[in-house]
C-alpha cells in the first residue's frame, strides 16, 4: 500500500472529497427514504426491491465511514496471503 494514514487524511479533507463523501450519505438517505415510502404504502414491490436497496444503503454506509485502518488491514491480509490464484475472486466473509 502506498497511502499512509497522513495522505489519506489529507484526501479525506479535500473539498472534492467531503463532496464526495456527503453524495454518498445523501444518496443513502435517499434510498432509505425511498424504501419506507414504498413500505408504508404497501407497494407490491418493496418485497422485491427490499435485499437490493439493503445492501446499497448498506454499502454506501459503510464506503462513506471507510477508516484508513481498514483499508491497511485489508491490504495487510492480502499481503499475508499472497496474490489470488489465477480466475479467482475475492470473497468477503
Amino acid at each position: 500500500m502506498n497511502v499512509n494514514k497522513e495522505q489519506f487524511n489529507l484526501w479525506k479533507h479535500d473539498p472534492v472529497t467531503k463532496l464526495f463523501l456527503q453524495f454518498l450519505q445523501d444518496k443513502r438517505k435517499y434510498l432509505i427514504d425511498f424504501a419506507a415510502e414504498q413500505w408504508v404504502g404497501g407497494s407490491d414491490t418493496f418485497a422485491q426491491m427490499n435485499q437490493t436497496v439493503r445492501g446499497q444503503v448498506v454499502e454506501l454506509g459503510e464506503i462513506a465511514e471507510l477508516e484508513f485502518e481498514t483499508i491497511q488491514a485489508f491490504y495487510k491480509t492480502e499481503e499475508e496471503d499472497g496474490p489470488e490464484p489465477e480466475g479467482s475472486e475475492r470473497t468477503e466473509g
